[in-house]
């Protein structure tokens, strides 16, 4: 059963969940090869160290992906396009490397009725009916095909979110940065579409996990459990300060970022 444009919009976060856990469930990170317009960063040169920790280049190198490029784009272009997408995936990084060793320091751990207990919270507050799990696993199926469709270098990318994607709840920019990352036909059967409501609703547990040590974190820093009159607020809040505290950490040098080409910055409020 199809839901209403406004529930589904409003559920955007539960749909990103779900696509997050599909993601890293696959275990479909960045591929550790480059592609025909890569710079000449070999797979283990260090990019950046977080409290000394290095990151290696392999761990946010982007895979060639030219086939998904405007075909108008200068070799120079789609360098540089690359290094944008590669920068992006290493500030990623360095924040979930800034989150997991605060979480280590913290020393709490996590249990199923935290995970379901925001799970509940994040649902009511977006309003997410009980069918909108069923529209996940059918959102996600046509996601699939159209990117099976995505590899052949004359489809067009705009005729095909018409075709498969524009009565689902996944926008086009979400479509542009899935077909992006997904360019090759191991990473798209490597994606585990889940085949039914329950497994849906079961694909987002490892993102609100996620969320949860994020909300221990910031709650920590903070010192005191962050409050706010809505949801919606309450989200602003914690990442306006995670991204100060982030921005600190920089400062204090708990941060390096040691090529020159993907010099990133922390984030933004």
């Amino acid at each position: 059963m199809k839901t209403s444009a406004a529930p589904m919009n409003r559920s955007g976060v539960l749909l990103f969940g779900a696509l997050s856990a599909v993601i890293m469930a696959s275990g479909c990170g960045p591929s550790g090869t480059t592609g025909p317009h890569a710079h000449a960063l070999k797979p283990d040169t260090v990019v950046a160290e977080v409290d000394g920790q290095p990151i290696y280049y392999r761990e946010i190198v982007q895979s060639g992906g030219t086939q998904n490029e405007p075909a108008n784009l200068s070799r120079e272009e789609l360098r540089l396009r690359k290094v944008h997408r590669e920068a992006n995936t290493l500030r990623m990084r360095i924040e979930g490397l800034l989150r997991e060793h605060e979480w280590e320091r913290l020393g709490a751990t996590l249990s199923d009725e935290d995970i379901e207990k925001q799970q509940k919270v994040m649902y009511s507050a977006a309003n997410v009916p009980d069918e909108m799990f069923g529209q996940i696993a059918v959102d996600l199926k046509a996601v699939a095909q159209a990117l099976h469709e995505a590899l052949d270098k004359k489809a067009d990318p705009g005729e095909l979110y018409e075709k498969h994607l524009k009565n689902t709840s996944i926008d086009r920019e979400r479509w542009e940065m899935l077909r992006l990352y997904y360019d090759t036909p191991e990473k798209i059967d490597k994606l585990r579409i889940p085949v039914n409501a329950e497994e849906a609703r079961n694909a987002g547990r490892g993102a609100v996990a996620e969320e949860v040590k994020f909300i221990r974190v910031v709650d920590a820093i903070a010192g005191s459990t962050v409050t706010a009159h809505n949801y919606s607020r309450l989200m602003e809040k914690r990442q306006q300060i995670w991204g100060d505290w982030v921005r600190e950490q920089y400062r204090k040098g708990r941060v390096k970022v040691t090529s020159p080409e993907h010099k990133v910055l922390p984030s933004r409020n």
